[in-house]
């Protein structure tokens, strides 16, 4: 079974696969504490835990879906228990997601090089930035800094001439910032 994202949280280590999401419990990691098979139906291509709830876990997928698991105060970590908390469907498949430090969003990656900035408790679409200030071919990461209450998106990219950019998101603004 192939890993295509790991994280972990300081007792629980998560894999993305093909299409199950599988947790291990640090300590017994002989067999999986469960396998999630029913939120995703195509590879898992990212997964974090939340920078400060450990029983938050965002998913997104070549299935066009983010999914935001909850399993704090659930009887079991199974889907049917009620786990995952929200969902938002992009029209494009997804490389990456992420939390946004403490704000209540989350951005996605696209396929077609866009990137998607989403409320967190609606899955509403707050943006969808598209434009560079360069000729981009493909998006390769995000990264959050958070210092004190200030929250930065950095947006890694390049294009097919070997040129690399980094970018400031300003998704209040909803566009980027060359750097």
């Amino acid at each position: 079974m192939p890993f295509y994202s790991v994280d972990t949280n300081s007792q629980i280590v998560a894999a993305g696969t093909n299409s199950d999401l599988v947790f291990w419990d640090m300590r017994h990691t002989k067999a999986p504490l469960e396998v999630l098979d029913e939120s995703h139906n195509e590879d898992i291509t990212a997964l974090r835990f939340h920078p400060t709830d450990p029983q938050k876990v965002i998913t997104c997928s070549t299935d066009t879906m983010v999914n935001v698991f909850n399993f704090e105060g659930k009887e079991s970590m199974k889907e049917d228990d009620g786990v995952i908390d929200l969902t938002y469907c992009s029209e494009q498949p997804l490389l990456d997601c992420g939390f946004i430090g403490l704000e209540p969003k989350f951005y996605a990656l696209t396929s077609v090089n866009t990137v998607e900035i989403c409320n967190l408790e609606t899955a509403d679409l707050f943006t969808r930035i598209h434009k560079f200030p360069h000729q981009v071919d493909y998006l390769i990461s995000v990264q959050c800094m958070t210092v004190g209450a200030n929250t930065k998106l950095l947006l890694h990219c390049g294009n097919n001439y070997g040129e690399v950019f980094v970018y400031d998101i300003d998704y209040n603004q909803k566009q980027v910032v060359d750097q």
